[in-house]
């Protein structure tokens, strides 16, 4: 359990604290959840640490669920990208089933920036790259534990078949 409860604090200090809730309770969720593969990754201990405190709720899930352009989209700006940089991340995280045109992208970044999701760091002349705010972070959280929920209940079913 100290080796969780390290790794997410090392993890915190390297990437920011932008999930809220206690170390003890990842680590505590973590060792009680099915892990007979014996795998557990840093998606896994985020997806438990994902937790909305009532009053930003509306505010977060007004924007749910997600398209798969605009999930792909907010995923990828993690790290500041250009459009074109992005058209060819979300299409390789993809694994080539998404794929975004220039009219699609650029409609995307303005109503995304206007609504506080993502921001524009950087101007180099036609080049504008964005990143995800920490809005745009809870709103990835929240459609990623959703899709997780919607994830294991289909392996559920599908196991009964």
């Amino acid at each position: 359990m100290f080796f969780i409860i390290a790794f997410v604090t090392q993890f915190r200090l390297k990437f920011g604290n932008f999930f809220p809730g206690s170390h003890i309770r990842i680590a505590a969720n973590i060792l009680t959840n099915d892990i007979s593969r014996g795998i557990i990754t840093v998606y896994d201990i985020l997806l438990d640490d994902i937790r909305i405190g009532d009053d930003m709720a509306d505010e977060i899930t007004k924007y749910l669920p997600l398209t798969e352009t605009t999930a792909y989209t907010l995923l990828a700006l993690v790290e500041p990208l250009h459009g074109y940089a992005l058209m060819r991340k979300v299409e390789e995280m993809s694994q080539h089933t998404v794929r975004l045109g220039p009219g699609t992208l650029y409609n995307a970044f303005v109503v995304l920036e206007k609504e506080g999701l993502i921001v524009k760091v950087s101007e180099d002349d036609r080049r504008k790259s964005y990143l995800l705010t920490p809005k745009g972070k809870k709103v990835l959280q929240a459609h990623i534990r959703r899709l997780e929920i919607l994830v294991n209940n289909g392996l559920r079913a599908v196991a009964s078949w």
